[in-house]
């Protein structure tokens, strides 16, 4: 957004129920990992809302109630849920995990499947690949990148890929 500063990420961000898992997180001081993740996945399961978003990637637009957005860059975040267990960092694409509004007993049901990638498919998923993504909304945007808090109170999230940017030698 104009007059934000740029933040660059590698792996995720996750707009809505992870963001509120990563804000949950950091109240717990004493455990990490699994056993840190899953007992707040757990408990935001009960506390998070579903706000009200429009998402726009590649020439596609989306409105709608959304429980969750991850925009990955790699496979995997939390310490083991594979949210877009399709991504590969090098394939200049972000690969995005939208989950629309559902109850939260399904919401509970589908943990499991976000720990082995098995989300894919579910009628309440919607899986995508851009190079460039705009979540915009009339309600606050809580959002983690990379496992750090990213904002609480955004309208507009905008990511883009920025392809080669790495170079790794031996």
């Amino acid at each position: 957004m104009p007059g934000q500063p740029l933040r660059y990420f590698d792996n995720t961000v996750n707009v809505g129920f992870g963001g509120v898992v990563t804000v949950e997180a950091l109240k717990v001081k004493r455990l990490r990992g699994m056993a840190l993740y899953l007992p707040v996945v757990l408990k935001t399961i009960f506390l998070s809302q579903n706000p009200r978003v429009t998402i726009a990637y590649d020439g596609q637009e989306l409105a709608l109630a959304a429980a969750m957005i991850c925009i990955g860059n790699g496979p995997r975040e939390g310490g083991g849920f594979f949210s877009t267990p399709q991504a590969q960092p090098d394939d200049g694409l972000l690969d995005l995990c939208i989950v629309r509004e559902i109850s939260r007993a399904r919401m509970l049901s589908l943990v499991p499947h976000f720990m082995n990638g098995s989300h894919v498919g579910h009628e309440a998923v919607t899986m995508a690949r851009a190079r460039r993504v705009t979540i915009s909304s009339p309600d606050n945007l809580v959002a983690h990148m990379d496992g750090e808090v990213l904002c609480t109170d955004a309208h507009q999230i905008e990511c883009e890929i920025l392809p080669q940017r790495l170079r790794v030698q031996c």
